[in-house]
């Protein structure tokens, strides 16, 4: 019996919607950290207790003033993903009437949020737009190529890559990092002899840069 009453305390509190009052605390963390150039991690987990613990007791709170009989079908598990979705595109349209396109900065820092959270397709989204501004160009094409390889679209991996690649004014730790990553994403489909002259490329620029020595060794 008490089970079952801790059960449906629970399921009042609708944790199924937490991750959509979650995301605006990880987002403007995200931002925030960014702004700043520090992570106040005692600040985030203060946060992230508060609206947790508002979350819960906003939402039971509802149900013991609600007057209409369905509180109990409002705290199931039936409607979990179509009611999280709901809530989502709500935010997501919100986050789209408030960020000017032009904010690529924004934009970049969300797409950051979106994909720690794993909304992977979502990220992509920011990355894109984000990428239209030259200060961001080589991070998105790094970002969009980790996050296109994570979906299992290597071959737009790749593309974000060399479009990173042939951006001007490249910087060295700019150009190792983007065929690093390259040549990670060619051994992920196993095509050898692509990751191995991409390897070589990085060698030929900084032969002690990250494992390549050990990359190469073990593509021989």
């Amino acid at each position: 019996m008490a089970s079952q009453s801790l059960n449906a305390l629970l399921l009042a509190t609708r944790p199924m919607f937490l991750p959509a009052s979650l995301l605006p605390v990880f987002v403007g963390t995200a931002w925030g950290s960014r702004s700043v150039g520090a992570l106040d991690l005692e600040a985030l987990l203060l946060a992230l207790a508060a609206v947790v613990c508002i979350h819960g007791a906003v939402n039971v709170l509802n149900d013991v003033f609600d007057d209409d009989g369905h509180s109990g079908t409002m705290s199931g598990l039936g409607d979990s993903d179509d009611g999280f979705e709901a809530v989502f595109s709500a935010f997501k349209k919100g986050v789209s009437e408030t960020l000017a396109e032009g904010d690529h900065e924004a934009h970049f820092d969300l797409g950051i949020a979106y994909r720690e959270m794993g909304l992977i397709d979502e990220a992509i989204g920011e990355f894109q737009i984000a990428a239209k501004d030259r200060g961001h160009l080589v991070e998105c094409c790094s970002m969009l190529g980790l996050s296109f390889l994570e979906k299992g679209l290597p071959e737009l991996a790749v593309k974000w890559y060399r479009q990173g690649l042939a951006a001007p004014d490249l910087s060295e730790e700019e150009s190792l990092g983007l065929l690093y990553d390259m040549g990670n994403t060619y051994l992920a489909i196993e095509d050898r002899e692509a990751a191995r002259k991409t390897f070589v490329e990085v060698y030929g620029i900084n032969s002690n840069y990250r494992d390549v020595v050990a990359k190469l060794e073990e593509l021989r």
